[in-house]
């Protein structure tokens, strides 16, 4: 049974360790019947993984992987500070740019590796739909290279993206101090309470 078959039968049960326990344990995850939108997006972190970026998916996309009736309107993402961040993600946003570009649209602004290394924030529009690197306007004590650290990978259609543990989706949601956040905060705790408490 892929992971969207088992979020999608999550309101129809009250086994929710049960669920929980098969989520867990940073396994590679494989998706065969995602949304549109996430089969889009996914595109846009192979791109990241092939280019050995390191990096994790946060924001609506991450939150799909837990509450499959949420379609993700982007892709958010976090990078780790380090050489490998400005040396790799340069070249991965070259090529989702190039993919995307047309004669008529000038080529938009692309901060330096180093800059965005450091925390630098830019959005993107691509043919696979919006990209975004948050790092400076994380909540306070969400640090980038622990996020990158703790990420578990998902296989969609054959490919591979790196998206952010539940208990730092859990912390991101609660310090934006949005109301729809904190909702989706207090799910995913008492999802990851349900899996906690399964002997």
């Amino acid at each position: 049974m892929s992971l969207y078959s088992l979020g999608m039968a999550w309101r129809h049960t009250t086994d929710a360790a049960r669920l929980r326990r098969i989520f867990s344990g940073g396994a590679l995850f494989a998706v065969s019947r995602p949304p549109a939108s996430v089969e889009l997006l996914s595109e846009l972190a192979s791109v990241l993984t092939r280019h050995s970026v390191p990096y994790a998916v946060i924001g609506g996309f991450a939150l799909w992987r837990w509450v499959p009736e949420h379609e993700p309107a982007d892709l958010d993402i976090v990078v780790a500070p380090g050489w490998l961040t400005r040396r790799a993600l340069p070249a991965a946003l070259g090529d989702i740019l190039m993919s995307s570009s047309s004669d008529a649209s000038p080529a938009p602004y692309v901060p330096p590796g180093g800059l965005l290394a450091a925390g630098r924030e830019i959005t993107l529009e691509t043919n696979a739909g919006t990209l975004q690197i948050v790092g400076m306007s994380l909540p306070t004590g969400c640090d980038r290279r622990g996020i990158v650290r703790r990420r578990e990978w998902l296989s969609l259609g054959g490919r591979r993206v790196a998206v952010c543990s539940l208990s730092d989706l859990i912390a991101i949601k609660r310090g934006t101090g949005r109301p729809s956040d904190a909702r989706h905060a207090e799910a995913l705790q008492a999802l990851g309470s349900a899996g906690a408490q399964q002997p």
